[in-house]
């Protein structure tokens, strides 16, 4: 895609976020990859999202590694998300003759993309209910000996996943700790910048928000050989 249709098309698909905002509701609330309500979903909407298609949404979606969202948003691993959550690097990779945060930045070919060394991506390409295995540990326990037996247990789990530094496991606390699950996620550490505006665009006023909102920045991660 040639700068001028990126443009054309990111200009679209922000004009379009715009319009939808301003009609549309999340009614549903939060929920998990694994738990969605689908069947009141289609009794309202009359769309059933299938389990197939769930799994295309989690495997589409990313954290950076410090808190952060992104998504994938095509087939050859190119990934959007919002300008504030990468900036640091975008600093990183500016020097005193181009400051890229101020002027932005589009590769034109994969070779001019530039790789932003301190950036990870995890997808999460797994979920597992370790709720009794938490709970058993628990079993019996108060006070700090149940902190104690819940970290261990957390450190147990966690490093379960063995030792790949493409692979990376957290256990996640839901509904107060009702629910524990081993959350197993794909890690790219090879991350490169391929558009970023320029400050004063990225600093937009997004509807529905108090404060100012950071626009996007774009990123090609290079996938782990198996």
């Amino acid at each position: 895609m040639n700068h001028r249709s990126f443009n054309t098309l990111l200009g679209g698909l922000l004009l379009a976020c715009l319009i939808l905002s301003q009609s549309m509701r999340a009614d549903e609330g939060m929920w998990t990859f694994d738990n969605f309500p689908a069947k009141a979903v289609g009794t309202k909407y009359g769309f059933t999202p299938s389990q197939a298609w769930l799994d295309h949404v989690r495997a589409s979606s990313l954290r950076i590694a410090g808190g952060c969202s992104a998504s994938f948003i095509s087939p050859q691993g190119l990934v959007m998300t919002n300008h504030h959550c990468v900036v640091d690097c975008v600093q990183a990779l500016s020097t005193p003759q181009q400051n890229l945060v101020e002027s932005g930045f589009a590769a034109q070919t994969a070779a001019e993309e530039r790789q932003c060394h301190t950036l990870e991506l995890d997808q999460l390409v797994q979920i597992r209910d370790v709720t009794a295995e938490v709970q058993q540990a628990l079993d019996g326990k108060t006070g700090d000996a149940a902190n104690a037996a819940l970290h261990a247990k957390e450190a147990e789990l966690q490093q379960s996943c063995g030792s790949d530094p493409g692979v990376r496991c957290d256990v996640v606390s839901l509904y107060h700790g009702g629910v524990y699950d081993l959350y197993r996620y794909k890690r790219y550490d090879d991350v490169r910048l391929v558009f970023a505006p320029e400050m004063a665009v990225a600093q937009v006023e997004c509807p529905g928000f108090e404060r100012r909102r950071p626009g996007v920045c774009i990123w090609q991660p290079r996938w782990h050989q198996p």
